[in-house]
């Protein structure tokens, strides 16, 4: 096992997000999200490993909201995972759930549960309590699946970073897989090379 600093690895995380894909504008905030799961629950890193081809799959999958009424909302992510497209489709639960008070939200093909916990403690801090019903259920292989959302406006909850777990990891370190850590360290070196004398002497 490899222990590692919290902000050593939110250090790495945007870079080794870009190499699986994930877009520039959006690697800082999945990142956080990236960085707090592994912290608090596990997996995330586990997951980047053993997907990192899936991610990689061109052309991305692109969601999209399919059927709208005031009885629910049905959004169609298309293969894609809670990792590149999690927080946008909270964000837009969010905003069906305070604007109607309540909303129920179908999410189609999508995996990646091992985020969901936080992207609930992210919505509750905006003020939307999430609850996963039991379409979340999802298959040991990780196949796109679907999941079943109710959400109700309330009042804001505390900070995600702010969880006694996440503290405790700031404090501590984060305890990896060695093969976890050289498979992640790999990919952050795929986009930054490490200081040399040569590569010093060649810079500009």
């Amino acid at each position: 096992m490899t222990n590692i600093a919290v902000p050593e690895l939110r250090r790495y995380a945007p870079d080794m997000l870009r190499m699986v894909g994930i877009p520039l504008g959006q690697a800082d905030e999945t990142a956080d999200m990236l960085v707090w799961t592994e912290a608090v629950t596990g997996g995330a890193l586990r997951f980047l490993q053993t997907h990192r081809a899936r991610l990689n799959w061109i052309p991305r999958p692109r969601p999209r909201v399919v059927t709208e009424s005031p009885e629910k909302v049905v959004v169609d992510v298309r293969g894609g995972s809670l990792l590149e497209f999690g927080i946008r489709v909270f964000d837009f639960v969010c905003a069906e759930t305070v604007a109607a008070g309540s909303r129920w939200v179908q999410v189609r093909n999508v995996y990646g549960e091992v985020f969901l916990p936080y992207l609930i403690a992210r919505a509750a801090e905006r003020g939307v309590h999430v609850e996963a019903g039991d379409g979340l259920a999802m298959a040991p292989s990780e196949e796109s699946a679907g999941l079943t959302l109710q959400a109700m406006a309330t009042d804001p909850a505390g900070a995600v970073l702010a969880d006694p777990v996440y503290l405790d990891a700031v404090d501590c370190g984060i305890e990896i897989a060695d093969d976890v850590f050289d498979s992640i360290i790999q990919l952050f070196e795929m986009l930054r090379v490490p200081t040399s004398e040569r590569s010093r002497t060649h810079a500009g």
